[in-house]
């Protein structure tokens, strides 16, 4: 008969088997392993019309090169990733020129489950920040260029480009501000702004989208009309045919403190750059709003946007007696006379540098009164009123080439007699304009 141990022994023998360290351990009361984490991805931004070698860094991943896990990129299966070690996974994102800004989520297999890693930014080169919306037919649309890439800088504005090739009206203010017109014949669909500068290897050319023109649903043509911005398609386009040879006036009249803005541009011109600028202009009490010269059946497009509320357009003309240059009249002492008001035309300014003079009659019950002189939009201008000595300039103006045009008043008349008015080629540093014709519309009025 075998010796029984102690009781003593049985009992630390227990204890020590409840403990875990009998019957061979085996690392039985060793911490779990901690559960798999994505904590980074690098480069976390990546680019338009690029191709970038991404990496994520997992932390308990374990990833084991003969059976590379799978990747989600914006809930769409990713490209094949190459483990390059237990939590470092590589693979190639190339992201197409026209791939929508943002971040995209990134999610890793992890057995049958996906691990969440932090999402990946694409950015463009250069991005169009759009101060009106949305792009309707028949719209001018308001933006800015800015280069967001380090290294890559925009200098010029080349033109936009419809996704079936044809182009579209680019009037631009400089390297990275421009008005762009879409006009009411446009293709339906994307487009994209082509750019010109330099980036991190040299001179570099970029094509940016630009968003989508849509279709019109409305064109007001039965002016006096009163309209609400935002409309069903986000402006108000309003068409005017003039009725008779001389001024059209389009008032925009509104309550609101800031009245909405405007472009006018004719609708016959496949260009159709604004005629009198973009912000509204007021004489005295006079509601504000666009105008033009016009003849019989010339038609012109108003575009209202960038505004919330009602305001009403109206359409006023002014009627004019039609008179031709008359050369010639390169001299004060040679000045065309005109009885107004007048519409001058047809008229061609000299690309050389020669003026064109018209004498305007001052009766003694126009003393007091004012010489309104409105040119149209086709050739670029440098307009003066004169005073009867043939060189004090009681007001003058430029437009900056095709496309914009002068609406001036002079100072108060002072005296009976004649002033003059100068025509000339714009003194803004352009090219000739072209075409050099121009027609002008005079009147005398209220100050």
């Amino acid at each position: 008969m075998s010796a029984r141990p102690p009781i003593g022994f049985v009992v630390v023998l227990a204890l020590l088997a409840e403990a875990g360290c009998g019957g061979g351990g085996g690392g039985v009361g060793e911490p779990p392993p901690p559960d798999p984490v994505i904590a980074a991805i690098e480069p976390a931004t990546v680019w338009r019309d690029e191709t970038t070698t991404v990496r994520i860094l997992g932390s308990g991943t374990a990833w084991d090169p003969a059976t590379p896990p799978l990747l989600v990129v914006g809930g769409v299966p990713g490209p094949a990733v190459v483990v390059e070690g237990p939590g470092v996974l590589r693979f190639e994102l190339a992201v197409a020129y026209d791939a929508d800004l943002g971040p995209r989520s990134i999610t890793v297999q992890h057995g049958t489950d996906f691990l969440p890693a932090p999402p990946v930014t694409i950015d463009g080169p250069a991005v169009a920040t759009w101060f009106s919306q949305p792009f309707v037919r028949g719209s001018v649309l308001v933006g800015a260029v800015a280069a967001h890439k380090p290294g890559v800088v925009v200098s010029t504005l080349s033109g936009a480009m419809s996704w079936d090739g044809t182009e579209l009206p680019l009037f631009a203010g400089g390297p990275q501000g421009f008005v762009l017109v879409v006009p009411e014949t446009a293709t339906v669909g994307p487009f994209d702004l082509v750019l010109g500068g330099t980036g991190p290897s040299g001179e570099a050319a970029f094509r940016i989208p630009a968003g989508a023109v849509r279709p019109r649903t409305k064109v007001h043509d039965d002016n006096p009309v009163d309209v609400t911005l935002p409309t069903v398609d986000g402006t108000a386009l309003h068409r005017v045919t003039a009725t008779v040879d001389g001024l059209v006036e389009l008032p925009i009249l509104t309550s609101d403190v800031t009245p909405p803005i405007y472009a006018l541009f004719p609708h016959q011109g496949p260009f159709a750059p604004p005629v009198i600028g973009l912000a509204p202009t007021r004489y005295g009490s006079a509601g504000a709003g666009p105008r033009t010269v016009a003849l019989v059946g010339d038609t012109f497009d108003v575009v209202v946007y960038a505004g919330f509320g009602t305001y009403r357009m109206e359409v006023r003309e002014v009627p004019a007696v039609v008179a031709g240059e008359g050369e010639p009249n390169d001299r004060v002492e040679d000045a065309r006379p005109v009885a107004l008001p007048a519409l001058v035309h047809p008229a061609e300014v000299d690309a050389d540098g020669g003026d064109d003079w018209y004498a305007v009659p001052v009766a003694p019950e126009d003393v007091g009164r004012v010489l309104r002189v409105v040119s149209s939009a086709e050739a670029g201008l440098s307009v003066a009123v004169v005073a009867a000595d043939g060189a004090t300039v009681l007001a003058s103006s430029n437009s900056s080439g095709a496309g914009g045009a002068i609406d001036l008043r002079s100072t108060e008349l002072t005296e009976a007699g004649t002033v003059y008015v100068r025509v000339g080629p714009s003194s803004f540093e352009l090219p000739p304009p072209s075409p050099t014709t121009y027609k002008l519309f005079l009147r005398l009025e209220a100050p």
